[in-house]
């Protein structure tokens, strides 16, 4: 409510205030107060309930009617060439700012349109700013993206990595890399990549992450448009000393692990940060390394030893559970990592089962050496006591559902998952959530929604699984204190101890390499037999998927498979009477599920597919009948 002397100073209150205020999250009738308030009829006075029906008002948004299967709001530039389609719209969209950016992440339910896709009667508001588009602007045909022709593989130019030959891959490895053909995989995605595989082992097994190339700017919307199963062969661009045609990879002794080398990469970050040198934009500190962007990108804040965490954690709970069996469902059915993820790290470390790797995780304090590991800030911490330090391959190929909070080992290194997401990590438990997105609750604020900062560290002291469910949920509500005490950090008196446990890290390091290559072993064996029960698969769809498609239903409604997908779930079956929209069967695609609706009211005459089967864009899976 406005007031003034007069009811002009009024009215022009209230213009001002509506002008001013601003909603975001939910649709509102803001911009319908605005028109009333503007109106000549509403300056005089003339408000009787007809008068509502008087002023012109037009709802300037776009209303999305039919978003498709992932249609997001995006910032300019934000992630370009990583999405098959673009709108463009001039001034752009006026969704609500987060940490800068007003793109959606849907995996994090932020930014955007409430954190997610669009949805039919979605309303697009534009943004009133100014906007450098010339119309009437086209791009010339010789600049246009050339596709390649239908059965031809996608040809991707790419530069030397951070981790090429010699150091970490043969001259060999990378003529192999470079002269293979590789396929998409269905459960790729467009947020953390493409998988593809190949047809050498040796470029199919992630045991530890490594860059041998990185893909140009300009070649990336190539694997944006790629769709499941295409082609790809990656070939050289010309060779230069930077990790690719923006960044600047600085590196620090040898390829060991060594907490002298990460305080070295920490006072090269804070030195050129104090500098301020033009066109060093942004610095990533790794473990041993630095990667330096002279382009474009937001700095990063640079940490120092802070703070000693003490976490909660519920070991091997029903969520990393049903977890793995959604992956042995799905994704792969057997491996050496299955069904016990645990039991998979006490072989390749050589200790006596679950309960040896249950003391070693509770016994240890990790370093968070990096951040960001997945999404949404989560650590890449490794312990400082080496010999608290199990080391362990990742799931090949990755799972595509993590719980949030879920607790895993890759290589050396422990991670937190801030939010329900794929993932690779060896897995053995839960803890508290890491992220808080409007960091309403401490110690999250709203600058910084993440926990942990580098150098802190984390112990974690054990909490029954139902204990850990109370915990998050007074945690998120604020009511539960998370113990976080200051602590230091002596580098002088962490490499005198080094030198006191040198021979039973020595010891140990040994016997992990022995066991591993035994596990190597048995991993390729079971991918032997997984891709032999695939070829099978395929070979029995080819001889009687299609035919038993085209024979004796041709009077129904045949649903098909938008794209490339796995079947997750079959909810009906022959003879089942469905309701228009009903869902029909689940896939899983783009490490999502996917539910497809009944087009029609009817019964279901047939079902040409089973549970894990893969489908390949256009395949027919059911026909519906419809009732008359």
């Amino acid at each position: 409510m406005l007031f003034g002397s007069t009811r002009a100073e009024a009215v022009n209150n209230l213009q001002a205030a509506l002008s001013s205020a601003a909603i975001s999250g939910i649709p509102t009738n803001l911009e319908y107060h605005r028109a009333i308030a503007a109106s000549d009829n509403f300056a005089a006075g003339n408000t009787t309930t007809k008068f509502l029906e008087s002023p012109p008002f037009a709802p300037q948004a776009v209303e999305v009617l039919a978003p498709g299967m992932n249609t997001t709001v995006q910032d300019w530039p934000g992630r370009q060439g990583l999405w098959r389609c673009y709108l463009a719209v001039s001034g752009g969209i006026n969704t609500p700012l987060y940490l800068g950016s007003r793109s959606t992440f849907p995996g994090g339910k932020l930014g955007g349109v409430q954190g997610r896709a669009l949805s039919p009667g979605d309303q697009l508001p534009p943004s009133h700013g100014s906007s450098t588009v010339t119309h009437g602007l086209s791009v010339p045909s010789a600049w246009r993206p050339r596709f390649p022709e239908k059965g031809n593989a996608w040809e991707v130019g790419v530069l030397p990595g951070p981790n090429g030959a010699p150091d970490y891959f043969t001259e060999a490895d990378i003529e192999t890399l470079h002269t293979a053909t590789y396929t998409v995989h269905y459960n790729s995605n467009r947020l953390g990549g493409s998988h593809v595989s190949g047809a050498d082992s040796r470029w199919s097994q992630p045991w530890w992450l490594r860059v041998p190339v990185t893909i140009a700017s300009t070649q990336l919307w190539k694997l944006g448009q790629a769709s499941p199963m295409d082609a790809i062969t990656f070939y050289p661009l010309t060779l230069c000393k930077l990790t690719c045609n923006r960044y600047l990879f600085a590196e620090y002794g040898p390829m060991e692990l060594d907490l002298n080398l990460r305080v070295r990469i920490a006072e090269l970050t804070k030195a050129l940060e104090q500098q301020r040198l033009q066109g060093l934009i942004d610095m990533t500190p790794g473990v041993r390394s630095c990667l330096l962007e002279c382009q474009a990108a937001a700095g990063l804040e640079h940490g120092a030893p802070l703070a000693h965490h003490h976490l909660p954690r519920a070991f091997q709970e029903a969520t990393t559970a049903s977890a793995i069996q959604k992956y042995m469902k799905s994704v792969r059915p057997e491996a050496p990592y299955l069904p016990s993820n645990v039991d998979f790290i006490a072989a390749n470390n050589g200790l006596k089962g679950a309960d040896d790797v249950r003391q070693t995780v509770m016994e240890a304090a990790y370093m968070v050496l990096g951040l960001g590991d997945v999404y949404l800030g989560p650590p890449c911490a490794v312990p400082v006591d080496p010999r608290h330090r199990l080391t362990v391959p990742k799931y090949n190929p990755a799972r595509t559902f993590t719980p949030e909070g879920a607790v895993g080992i890759g290589g050396s290194y422990m991670c937190i998952y801030p939010m329900e997401s794929p993932g690779a990590y060896q897995l053995v438990g839960r803890t508290l959530p890491i992220w808080n997105t409007f960091g309403r609750t401490p110690p999250f604020s709203r600058d910084q929604p993440w926990l942990l900062r580098y150098f802190d560290q984390v112990r974690f002291y054990e909490v029954s699984e139902e204990q850990l469910q109370d915990l998050c949920k007074r945690f998120s509500q604020g009511t539960f204190k998370l113990h976080i005490e200051d602590t230091e950090f002596s580098m002088r008196e962490h490499n005198a101890f080094l030198e006191t446990v040198a021979g039973d890290v020595e010891a140990m390091s040994k016997r992990q390499k022995e066991c591993m290559h035994t596990q190597m072993q048995l991993d390729e064996e079971s991918l032997e037999r997984v891709k032999a029960q695939e070829a099978k698969a395929k070979e029995g769809k080819v001889a009687n998927g299609h035919a038993e498609t085209a024979n004796g239903h041709n009077k129904g409604v045949e649903v098909t498979a938008a794209n490339t997908a796995n079947v997750w779930e079959l909810q009906c079956k022959p003879g089942d009477r469905v309701a228009n929209g009903q869902t029909l069967v689940v896939l899983e695609a783009m490490k999502m599920e996917y539910p497809i609706p009944s087009p029609v009211k009817g019964t279901v005459k047939a079902c040409f597919v089973e549970g894990s089967q893969v489908t390949d864009q256009g395949d027919g899976f059911m026909v519906v009948e419809t009732e008359t």
